[in-house]
């Protein structure tokens, strides 16, 4: 910070994400899935507060196995660009682009039965790449168990929220 002249902040992208869409007040309870060259989260409560994991770290689902024919079903290798890019050079635009969203909305019917969100926002690169085909998602969430709300799944209203929760965090105002 002092090299710097300005305050530091090392958080996760999904982290800055939430951030920037809670003090917003532009979705409740729910998760930012940050999707781009991995795949990060960051989740709030009702309020529009970060919500921190018990270890105070990021909130890291990466590991996560996915419930799909993936060759990698770690959530972070499976959802991550890379892989998006050999989809669509192994299947075409389109059966890549639905395949991919196969994958997402796997991993967030796992997340919603597990942190019974109402709310999904999906941001960065890739999100906004593909947002328009968030269909497949949608179709997904419909195996949600009849007991638990379905969440919204929505594309993140800005590109640089990443940026705001940065800026949000580092202002001491956030988490």
């Amino acid at each position: 910070s002092e090299a710097l002249w300005c305050p530091v902040v090392v958080v996760n992208d999904g982290t800055v994400h939430a951030t920037a869409l809670g003090v917003t007040n532009w979705f409740p309870t729910g998760i930012a899935v940050a999707l781009g060259t991995s795949v990060r989260s960051g989740m709030t409560d009702s309020g529009g507060q970060l919500l921190a994991p018990c270890s105070g770290e990021n909130r890291d689902l990466g590991e996560w196995r996915l419930d799909t024919g993936a060759e990698h079903r770690e959530m972070w290798r499976a959802l991550a660009t890379r892989r998006l890019d050999v989809l669509i050079a192994e299947r075409g635009e389109a059966d890549g682009w639905r395949q991919y969203g196969d994958r997402l909305g796997n991993f967030l019917v796992r997340a919603s039965q597990v942190f019974q969100l109402r709310s999904i926002v999906l941001s960065s690169g890739i999100a906004h790449a593909g947002g328009q085909d968030l269909d497949v998602v949608g179709g997904e969430l419909r195996r949600m168990p009849d007991y638990l709300e379905t969440p919204g799944v929505m594309l993140g209203p800005f590109r640089e929220a990443g940026f705001v929760g940065a800026w949000v965090l580092a202002q001491g105002q956030g988490a």
